[in-house]
């Protein structure tokens, strides 16, 4: 048994990790909004996502996503599970270290599992990940089997789908401002276009009469699991309390329910009350949390 590893090439490889993905345990991290992650600008560094070949083909991939503060990884189940566990628990380190020398001090790194997933707690305490972080992921779940709520969005408010590219610009600064973050790019929003699992009419936008963007929240699908899931969701703050993000989720709904899905995801930080609000407000319920573990791989100060 050889196993080859092998930057990832999001125009060569994607088809390859999707079906990797599509085989993981259903409790696994981020499985129907893996196109998302898989468009981040860890994707065109050539050595932050990496993937293993082996006899089933793509066997197993990582990606240490920093917007997230994330080791992502997956794993085919099978005779190659152990090897690609060990290799893949190699190649960490070895990039982690790398990422604290070019930084110039040492941070702790993250990796994430469900609280009920005792087989990737397992594997992560035993490549040591001990280290409890300050904050967890909770997912919400919502049935799909009701009639949604109308959406009714505030006057001048109109809900519509995203301009394609020629909006990529306008949606990055909409991002930016909601998440008081410079994370996001245009290239990064643009690569989530040509993802063959975007479908424009679940990539929604709340315009202003002038134009404006004050709003957005995209939706992915997984059509053999009929699970769907909203990533992301943000209003900026000169809109936020007027009802926009509620009118984006119903829309939303609708919409899932339109391409069969049985049931709705979203995810939030355990801190983001009002986020958290915002989704039980339209259904959404607590469904299980993901907790993070992590650990130094250069010692740090002190």
């Amino acid at each position: 048994m050889t196993l080859t590893m092998w930057p990832f090439n999001v125009d060569t490889d994607l088809a390859g990790v999707a079906d990797l993905i599509r085989a993981a345990p259903p409790n696994s991290r981020h499985l129907v909004d893996f196109p998302w992650r898989l468009s981040s600008p860890a994707s065109q560094t050539q050595q932050d996502m990496v993937l293993w070949l082996g006899g089933q083909g793509v066997v197993g991939f990582a990606a240490w996503q920093i917007w997230w503060a994330a080791l992502d990884f997956y794993v085919r189940p099978g005779p190659e599970q152990a090897a690609v566990e060990a290799a893949m628990f190699q190649w960490a380190p070895t990039r982690f270290r790398e990422l604290d020398t070019e930084r110039g001090h040492p941070l702790p790194y993250w990796a994430e599992a469900r609280e009920d997933d005792a087989e990737r707690l397992s594997l992560l305490a035993r490549y040591g990940y001990l280290l409890d972080d300050d904050y967890a992921y909770i997912m919400l779940r919502r049935p799909l089997d009701a009639p949604v709520e109308a959406p009714a969005p505030p006057a001048g408010i109109t809900i519509r789908p995203l301009a394609g590219a020629d909006e990529v610009a306008a949606y990055v600064a909409a991002h930016r401002s909601a998440f008081a973050s410079t994370s996001m790019t245009a290239d990064w929003r643009a690569r989530t276009l040509q993802m063959p699992q975007h479908r424009p009419a679940l990539d929604l936008v709340a315009v202003t009469p002038g134009g404006e963007l004050a709003g957005f929240c995209i939706g992915w699908l997984d059509d053999a699991r009929r699970l769907a899931q909203v990533e992301p969701l943000g209003v900026v703050p000169a809109h936020q309390g007027q009802g926009i993000a509620r009118a984006l989720l119903l829309t939303m709904l609708q919409r899932f329910q339109q391409y069969g899905a049985t049931h709705a995801l979203v995810e939030t930080e355990s801190t983001r009350s009002p986020a958290r609000q915002t989704y039980e407000a339209v259904g959404f319920r607590p469904a299980y949390q993901s907790i993070r573990k992590g650990q130094w791989f250069t010692a740090p100060p002190g």
